[in-house]
């Protein structure tokens, strides 16, 4: 089955995550959204979601999934930060996203 977005199909090739091919509309805002740099020094909002996404796919539990719920899980870290270009707002010295205003930080 194709996916609209790129799951490793086989986990004993997880690293074979697309993701220089991968231009979906969605992804230029997350990689032009800058993440606060004391809590995300990666950088913007599109590096940090690729780092979870390749660490999530070197995790012994996920590779132990059947494939259906790896696309399930796949789906829901590549999608974890998908707001946050539309919600975060600047501030001197960084950004700040919902969360890390509401805390005070």
């Amino acid at each position: 089955m194709l996916l609209p977005y790129p799951c490793p199909a086989d986990p004993a090739n997880s690293k074979a995550v697309p993701w220089d091919s991968f231009f979906e509309p969605w992804v230029a805002p997350m990689a032009a959204c800058p993440q606060d740099p004391e809590h995300h020094a990666e950088g913007d909002v599109w590096t940090h979601t690729k780092m979870v996404c390749e660490a999530l796919v070197d995790l012994p539990g996920w590779q132990a999934l059947a494939p259906a719920d790896r696309e399930v899980v796949f789906a829901s870290a590549l999608l974890h930060d998908i707001a946050k270009p539309v919600c975060t707002a600047s501030r001197t010295g960084g950004s700040a996203s919902p969360v890390t205003r509401r805390a005070g930080r």
